[in-house]
């Protein structure tokens, strides 16, 4: 009896420094952290009344009302304490409608039972052996355990996948706990310890998922931003082009702004809303912004496409600044010869790469000027977002008088798709 009641000691305390936890936790709503609170208590009482069955079974200076009462409330709140749990989900399906149903029943059963022989048989020493309806209990335990593993299992499919063995992990470790008890008839006392750690394991899931969520919020603000950087720089750029058209060609000027009018109405959805966009997408992009330039240059601008893949995807954005400063630095600053873009795709094992080269008079990249580093926010921004959507790189190489080669990393997964961390957070 004595390392039991250590068991409940320390049970108990457990569950008082999780609740200090659950209230330090700020990104927890006040009605979760409710529900949270008291599941903990539920676990306690239910905790103590089992002890308190235990230690006073066989006293007989109590009464034996007092001991019908206590097993009373430990038959009514053990099943209750795992409705708590499943009320932490906020599900309304049919499953926790009939264990509200059995919870209530079981409820109403135990009551009446107290003032009979139907739950527990007292002797005259004290001591309290199962009543004939005992297996009518036990029934009732055993689907609410069946039901709440189901819901469980249903909850598990809306998280990530590699937030799901944690949770399943944790509903094992309860029934682990439990099945022992019972297959033991009590002789082994773990149902309670195993609640307790259930439910501390379980809080530090739903902890690491908010975390998650918080993390994945930053980081789609952060992205958000970054596009909201480059879309007035892109706008500018094509602007800059429209004026120059119209200063040499008025009608190639009116093309322009028809074309750029058209490309604002196909594309700026995309741009706006989505983070993840196919390589077609991006490509077409792309394409509509080359078509703008062709105005501007005439035959002076080549731009070739050699394709390995197209079927992957990338964060938005990403090509067309490439393609953008390939024209402005490697086509413009050179008029002795045709300037010729070309873009390309390679797929390998592990990563997707888009190159992109262009055969303008290249820089020193060692001995860039700051200034020059400012004014290539497309490249820098590139770069940060690629890095922060999907772990990919921008890897640029420059050879003066040879020109620019810009390679786009992508990695794949181990399935051999391209990674997207902006994905659902719950799928």
């Amino acid at each position: 009896m004595y390392y039991y009641t250590a068991i409940i000691i320390l049970s108990c305390i457990a569950l008082s420094v999780l609740c200090i936890l659950i209230h330090e936790n700020y990104r927890i709503s006040k009605k979760d952290k409710r529900v949270l609170y008291l599941t903990c208590v539920l676990i306690a009482v239910s905790a103590l009344a089992e002890w308190l069955g235990e230690r006073f079974s066989g006293d007989t200076s109590i009464p034996t009302w007092s001991l019908r009462v206590i097993k009373c409330a430990d038959y009514i709140l053990t099943p209750i304490v795992g409705g708590a749990f499943i009320a932490q989900f906020h599900s309304n399906s049919i499953r926790v409608k009939l264990i509200k149903w059995v919870l209530i029943l079981n409820s109403v059963f135990q009551v009446v039972s107290c003032f009979n022989n139907w739950m527990i048989i007292i002797d005259d020493e004290n001591d309290y052996i199962h009543g004939p309806l005992y297996p009518f209990y036990m029934t009732s335990y055993l689907v609410i355990i069946a039901l709440i593993a189901m819901e469980f299992a249903v909850y598990g499919q809306h998280f990530r996948r590699q937030n799901r063995a944690s949770l399943y992990a944790t509903m094992i470790l309860v029934f682990f706990g439990i099945f022992i008890q019972e297959i033991f008839c009590g002789e082994i006392r773990t149902a309670y310890i195993a609640l307790t750690l259930g439910m501390t394991a379980f809080y530090i899931h739903n902890a690491e998922f908010s975390q998650t969520v918080a993390d994945d919020t930053i980081r789609t603000q952060e992205f958000h931003i970054l596009v909201s950087q480059i879309q007035p720089h892109f706008l500018f750029n094509c602007l800059s082009v429209i004026r120059e058209t119209y200063h040499e060609d008025v009608e190639n000027g009116d093309k322009a702004i028809t074309q750029f009018a058209k490309y604002l109405r196909h594309n700026m959805d995309s741009l706006i809303g989505k983070q993840i966009v196919s390589f077609s997408e991006e490509l077409e992009h792309v394409k509509g912004y080359v078509d703008l330039q062709k105005l501007r240059f005439g035959d002076e601008l080549d731009v070739r496409y050699e394709f390995e893949c197209t079927d992957f995807s990338l964060p938005t954005l990403t090509l067309q600044p490439i393609v953008e400063n390939a024209i402005t630095y490697g086509v413009r600053k050179q008029r002795e010869h045709t300037g010729i873009v070309t873009v390309q795709t390679h797929d390998y094992k592990d990563r997707v790469e888009i190159v992109v080269t262009d055969n303008g008079p290249g820089f020193d990249i060692k001995n860039i000027k700051e200034d020059d580093k400012t004014s290539h926010i497309g490249i820098s921004n590139v770069k940060e977002r690629l890095h922060k959507a999907c772990g990919g790189e921008l890897i640029i190489d420059s050879v003066p008088g040879e020109g620019t080669a810009a390679t786009i990393i992508i990695p794949k997964n181990q399935r051999g798709g391209v990674i997207k961390y902006y994905a659902d957070i719950r799928n």
